[in-house]
């Protein structure tokens, strides 16, 4: 696996700030298997020679702690309905009153007999991959999702680190709810809370290092949103 940033065997996944808060559900291995995906990518450069990206279950393995056998399965199980996964983005309704609608992939090949998924990326998706000015973009740290089993708390670690220097960010319900496509589900909050926020949270305390702190904020008295305050537990870089 390729070293980015100075890090030996890390990946970083670069992603435009409109992609971070974009609308989309993919289930665990399919987030898994894209934010590899997109690791491969040099944000910097243009899409069109690097449209194609290859994931072998070997480094999907290393990368996630499992199996190689495991693997097998969950890059072909990620691989059979990638093509059926939309992201909704709203950067382009500057009045807020529709999104833009597009595929992930337009292709994907899966090797059963050699192990592994060649990707290749929708052209609509590419502005927000590639090109990306700074300050404008997120970069997510692979090995540190390693161990997490929730797609949820990807979600809300992309969010967070998009304020990495700020170190707080105060997320709407509602446009929680919006990124993540649970408007109809868990319609009441503390089943939200209790289903969601809470595992989530607890999840990148344990597996993500970081130290994160939250508070809800309410209008009345019903919960609209919560703050997040979080820092990398640096005490545990040095074990």
């Amino acid at each position: 696996m390729r070293q980015k940033d100075g890090m030996e065997n890390s990946v970083i996944a670069t992603k435009s700030n409109h992609l971070i808060q974009a609308s989309y559900k993919l289930t665990l291995n399919e987030q898994r298997l894209m934010l590899m995906a997109i690791g491969k990518i040099f944000p910097k450069k243009p899409m069109s020679a690097q449209r194609k990206q290859r994931i072998t279950a070997l480094e999907y393995a290393e990368m996630f702690g499992i199996k190689t056998e495991n693997a097998y399965r969950d890059i072909k199980k990620a691989s059979d309905r990638l093509l059926v996964r939309l992201i909704k983005t709203y950067d382009k309704d500057p009045k807020k009153e529709g999104y833009y609608k597009f595929q992930w992939a337009s292709e994907v090949f899966y090797s059963k007999k050699d192990g592994y998924v060649d990707i290749t990326f929708h052209e609509n998706i590419s502005p927000y991959l590639t090109m990306l000015s700074n300050g404008f973009y997120t970069k997510i740290e692979v090995n540190a999702l390693s161990g997490v089993r929730s797609i949820y708390t990807i979600r809300i670690y992309e969010l967070l680190k998009q304020y990495k220097t700020k170190g707080e960010r105060y997320i709407s319900i509602v446009d929680f709810r919006k990124w993540c496509e649970l408007e109809s589900k868990y319609k009441v909050y503390s089943d939200l809370k209790k289903r969601v926020i809470n595992p989530a949270i607890k999840e990148l305390e344990k597996k993500a290092n970081l130290i994160i702190s939250w508070e809800e904020t309410k209008k009345g008295r019903k919960v609209t949103g919560f703050d997040v305050m979080f820092e990398e537990n640096k005490q545990l870089n040095l074990f």
